[in-house]
């Protein structure tokens, strides 16, 4: 079993193996990434916990993608 990485791949060996290691959080991110767009009409003061930790989420995430 691969152990998950927190360090930034050197090769597109390394980067396949991190991606391989952390499959099931590349799911759930892009799981958010599907489910974050029926959001954008909302006002922000109408969501629930759970869709505000997930606009959160999918922010920092597209925040940490433009680098």
């Amino acid at each position: 079993m691969l152990e998950p990485s927190t360090t930034a791949p050197t090769s597109p060996e390394d980067a396949l193996n991190t991606l391989r290691s952390d499959a099931a959080l590349l799911t759930q991110m892009l799981q958010d990434l599907r489910d974050v767009q029926y959001l954008f009409n909302r006002d922000a003061a109408t969501l629930g916990g759970s869709e505000k930790t997930l606009v959160m989420r999918c922010t920092r995430a597209l925040l940490s993608w433009k680098g």
